[in-house]
């Protein structure tokens, strides 16, 4: 830096700009000294007295953007330590150094420009109205110099109005934020009057364009009483004409006003003049869209997109506008002459946009028709019309409403052919129809399902005739777009349960007919089993017409079983799907005898389910494990009811045994993937098996533990002979994974067995547990430990996570090792893997805190040490659930009743906490976790001033206590800290007045502090004012309580 400040303490500019051309020239000489010469100059606390010089006389655009940086950090950050005088002086220069750069006009600069601009946006944040209250007048009449200036003062002002949207920055109290929205609201007729007038006169497009941005900003603000007198309206009305590129700005304006609550509920509709210029605007705007509609293709939205604006998101914001209108305003229209065809016009608008693949665009206007359907149906239920027949539609009050069902069977004709994807379709063989992306199909599908419902509950016969009429074109010609064919087949399912039961019956039962002569129609074994895949998922939507038709549900179960052992995937996956939902919701149909001199049909499935089971994955077994369980325990017959239940588990048991034998033929077997896969798979079963069927299974657990303890011991030994093979690093990674596995997955299996088991049984299984566990600890220390000191660090988290809430179930030396373990490779793990073990050491405490002191007291501090070490040296992420984790250790210790505990962990960690909090609190940087910091330390205050925890260890005489201790500390720190930013100040003098201590003493000691606190509090009330005092206490500990529950780190 003292290359280009002199000993006169000023800065050589010429010096400065061969610097900054040196740092942004690439692979030139003497860069790297360029940059420390620039980060020094960035870092110093002046360096903000040479902006002015480098503003004024620097030929370099770069190092004016870098010196206006300088200024930035200065005002967010020392603004209120300096002069008033001071203040007006840098707040002038810049005004100035603004209005010179617009003149000049040069483009190279606009970057530039704009980086001033946020700069006098700071200062207004600080300064206007208090300070500055003619800043707004005096932004008004610059605008009258010319029209670069004007159109910069409106990108001042659509700036001022976009703080309000930010989220509350680290140097703004919430009292600033509130001020600033305050100022707005008062101000923003005033701007959007100055705005208007920029509007009628002959400016430029991007002139208008700016102008409309300023106003769609500022309406939000504009108070209710002043929308009458602006002649904004009219102004609108008349840009509504325009050409689109001005038009969607003005459609923006317009979705301002209609999001505003009290427009459409009072203004609008009392006042005429508001409510005729809103109609005009529409009726324009649904004129010009129209003629563009019309005069183009059938790719008529092409038109929209070669616009030099964004033509996608011009169309969005038509569809937000016209259907935001139509349902709130329409009725405001009566008296309009030709409104019959305006909304005729504004349908058809609709309809056209429902073209593109834009999901914000389908489900604006899928919900528009979805209210609109509604309506209708509510309006024809409230005159008594029958819904089950199809007389003709009765005459209504409004013939709009007739006009509406020409449009209701084109939205229905579109929903049959493209509805969007069911949440319940759960694999990607079955794709949408297209037009959108699948992750945001969850909401559209659910309004085009009820609109199709309600279309259908209208006129049925129409919904029904029109989805024959197109599956029907596919028995004679090939499948071409599968998603229309999905779509059909969706809309079908859609109707189970919507129709009269005579009407549903025969229409699945011919729906069901020409599916499989489509089947056979079509060659392509791909497209069979794409077929085959609708059919499945179709006819088991249709419950209440296979509870009433037991031949059809027979048939369908038997095939759907034959297609789990016999399909491949997806088509065997939706097969398991269905077969679960049928057994759950047809269970009164399986357990009863349907046919003369045949038991009831669950007897033969039960006998087939280890087969079946075979065949599936783990998580269809499970979901299948509990169909078969709902299904079972309905069963009236209670011998054949057990004899069932132990019929699946038998089942299962055998393939254990059959399983196990292979492993205890020779260690090698470990190695194989295959059966590896297969172990894991069994594990996972029982442990479903016995959550679900609980006691049936107790009787089978004393088979399981023996194999338990084997499986435990080999594969451990397993690892320790593999882990130094190259193959094991490289080929065999897999099986390393699945031992992995296999070891969560016998922990979780033997929590369950101990949980579900009875309390006899549980006793029993508790003490096995207990030799399992020191077998598996001889290995687990010797074997897996190795893997443990190493990379592998998931498998500790995992174990972590799957012992839970059973942590003191087990050996106490399982606990220690992972505790070491974890604490010993913390330092190598990733950001997530960090995040995680942050997480799982807050857990330890929270769930095992006395057995973690039973075992050795230091283990807290040491979690702590670890977590404070995280919250310093981490990433923000891992910062951020570092300092929430010590917050829970915190709380946990401080409602702990054991004083002498309580004092050993105070001692050794409460002041080197308080601390450690206070140095990173009042760092420059203001970090991200600042907040946490803030109420970490209200909450170690909020300690100190409990009477039944005494800080014995900092007590020097008998007449100190936790407060004056605290307090002297705290009041040393902060006088020792003159630069503190103003929300530092103000965080930390309320959190030190909430000691129940001597409060004036801490006054007379912040006189010299005072003046910054008070100003970071705002507009809000003194807080050394005696009326507020309590006010302000109760405050401070009532939100602490609240952080405590917000801030528990579980796992």
């Amino acid at each position: 830096m003292n290359l280009i400040i002199g000993s006169d303490n000023t800065i050589d500019v010429e010096k400065y700009d061969k610097i900054v051309q040196t740092f942004y020239t690439s692979n030139s000489q003497g860069w790297a000294q360029a940059q420390q010469v620039l980060d020094e100059f960035q870092r110093n606390e002046d360096s903000w007295l040479y902006v002015d010089k480098i503003l004024q006389f620097s030929s370099n655009v770069q190092g004016k953007y870098i010196a206006l940086s300088v200024l930035d950090n200065m005002v967010t950050g020392g603004w209120y330590e300096l002069p008033q005088e001071q203040k007006l002086g840098v707040r002038n220069f810049l005004v100035g150094f603004i209005l010179y750069v617009c003149e000049k006009n040069k483009p190279n600069e606009s970057f530039m420009l704009r980086k001033a601009d946020l700069v006098l946006i700071e200062i207004l944040k600080r300064e206007w109205p208090d300070n500055w209250p003619s800043f707004l007048d005096e932004l008004i009449s610059s605008s009258q110099s010319s029209p670069q200036v004007c159109y910069n003062n409106l990108k001042i002002l659509s700036l001022l109005a976009e703080e309000v949207f930010k989220p509350l920055k680290k140097n703004q109290t919430k009292a600033k934020a509130l001020q600033l929205i305050y100022n707005l609201n008062a101000n923003a007729e005033k701007i959007c009057n100055f705005c208007t007038e920029l509007l009628k006169m002959d400016y430029s497009s991007e002139m208008t364009v700016a102008s409309l941005n300023t106003i769609k900003l500022f309406l939000l603000w504009l108070p209710k009483d002043c929308f009458n007198s602006l002649e904004l309206w009219g102004v609108l009305t008349l840009l509504s004409r325009s050409e689109p590129s001005i038009r969607y700005h003005v459609i923006q304006c317009l979705i301002q006003v209609l999001d505003l609550d009290f427009a459409l509920v009072e203004t609008i509709r009392s006042n005429e003049r508001f409510s005729s210029s809103l109609i005009s605007c529409f009726i324009s705007i649904i004129n010009q869209t129209a003629c563009e509609i019309k005069t183009t293709d059938t790719k008529w939205y092409k038109f929209y997109l070669e616009l030099p604006i964004d033509g996608e998101e011009y169309l969005k914001e038509l569809a937000k506008f016209l259907t935001k209108f139509l349902i709130n305003h329409s009725t405001a229209m009566d008296n309009t002459p030709n409104v019959r065809g305006i909304i005729y016009e504004a349908h058809r608008c609709i309809l056209r946009l429902m073209e593109l693949p834009n999901i914000e665009i389908l489900e604006y206007t899928c919900e528009y028709w979805h209210q609109l359907v509604f309506k209708s149906l509510t309006k024809q239920q409230d005159i008594g019309y029958n819904l089950t027949h199809t007389h003709p539609l009765p005459q209504r009050r409004n013939s709009i409403d007739r006009d509406n069902f020409e449009f209701f069977e084109e939205v229905r004709e579109y929903l049959i052919w493209n509805l969007t994807k069911p949440d319940d379709i759960h694999n990607l063989f079955a794709s949408t129809t297209g037009l959108i992306d699948e992750s945001e199909q969850s909401n559209l599908y659910n309004i085009q399902r009820e609109t199709l419902i309600y279309l259908t509950n209208l006129e049925y016969t129409k919904t029904l005739g029109m989805i024959q009429n197109e599956i029907n074109q596919w028995l004679n010609q090939p499948i071409t777009e599968i998603g229309h064919f999905n779509s059909v087949c969706w809309s079908i399912a859609t109707l189970a349960g919507q129709l009269p039961s005579k009407i549903e019956d025969e229409f699945i039962i011919t729906i069901m007919k020409i599916m499989m002569q489509i089947e056979e129609y079509n060659q392509s074994q791909e497209m069979k089993t794409h077929i085959q895949y609708n059919m499945i998922y179709i006819i088991t939507k249709y419950t209440r017409f296979l509870k009433s038709n037991w031949i059809s549900l027979k048939a369908i179960t038997g095939r759907l079983i034959i297609i789990i052992q016999s399909a491949d995937t997806p088509l065997r996956d939706q097969a398991a799907i269905a077969l679960g939902r049928l057994l759950a919701q047809c269970a009164s149909s399986y357990i009863y005898p349907q046919e003369e001199n045949e038991p009831p049909y669950i007897d033969i499935i039960i006998r087939q389910s280890s087969i079946i089971l075979g065949y599936l994955s783990p998580e269809q077994q499970t979901q299948l494990i509990k169909s078969l369980q709902i299904a079972v325990y309905m069963d009236p017959r209670s011998v054949e009811k057990q004899k069932n239940i132990h019929l699946i588990i038998h089942d299962t048991m055998n393939e254990w045994n059959a399983v196990l034998m292979k492993f205890r033929d020779g260690i090698n077997n470990f190695n194989d993937m295959a059966r590896l896969q297969k172990l894991n798979h069994l594990i996972h079963v029982l442990d479903v098996t016995c959550k679900e069927l609980k006691e049936y299974f107790n009787s089978h657990l004393e088979r399981i533990i023996p194999d338990i303890s084997f499986l435990l011991q080999n594969l451990s030994h397993f690892v320790i002979t593999y882990m130094d093979d190259k193959q094991w690093k490289g080929n065999n990674n897999g099986s390393k994974n699945l031992a992995v596995e296999i070891y969560s997955g016998i922990l979780s299996l033997l929590n369950t067995s101990i949980d579900h088991g009875t309390n006899e049984n549980s006793q029993s299984l508790t003490i096995r547990a207990s030799k399992i566990v020191d077998a598996f600890l001889s290995t687990y220390s010797n074997g897996m430990g190795q893997i443990l000191n190493g990379e592998d660090i998931n498998l500790s988290l995992a174990l972590l996570k799957k012992l839970g809430r059973n942590f003191d179930k087990y050996n106490k030396q399982l606990l220690t090792i992972l505790i070491d373990s974890a604490l010993a490779y913390g330092d190598r793990a990733s950001p997530d893997q960090s995040i995680t073990l942050v997480k799982s050491m807050s857990y330890i405490i929270g769930s095992c805190f006395e057995t973690i002191l039973a075992l050795k007291a230091s283990y807290c501090g040491n979690i702590c040490q670890y977590t404070m070490l995280s919250a310093i040296n981490s990433d923000s992420d891992v910062k951020l659930i570092s300092w929430r984790s010590l917050i829970s250790i915190l709380n946990k210790f401080k409602n702990y009743k054991d004083d002498q505990i309580q004092n050993e962990f105070l001692a050794s960690f409460y002041f080197p906490l308080l601390q450690l909090i206070f140095s990173t609190i009042t760092d420059k940087s203001f970090d991200v976790v600042f907040e946490e910091q803030c109420q970490l330390l209200s909450d170690l205050l909020i300690i100190a001033s409990e009477n039944d925890i005494v800080l014995y260890a900092f007590i020097t005489s008998k007449n100190d206590t936790n407060f004056n201790v605290v307090q002297e500390f705290l009041l040393n720190e902060i006088l020792n800290n003159s630069k503190l930013k103003a929300d530092q100040a103000h965080e930390i003098v309320l959190s030190l007045i909430s000691l129940a201590g001597d409060r004036n003493a801490i006054k007379n000691k912040l006189e010299d502090f005072k003046a910054m606190s008070k100003e970071a509090c705002a507009s809000s009330a003194d807080v050394f004012e005696e009326e507020n005092y309590h006010q302000y206490e109760v405050l401070i500990k009532s939100q602490a309580i609240k952080r405590h529950n917000d801030y528990t780190v579980t796992d």
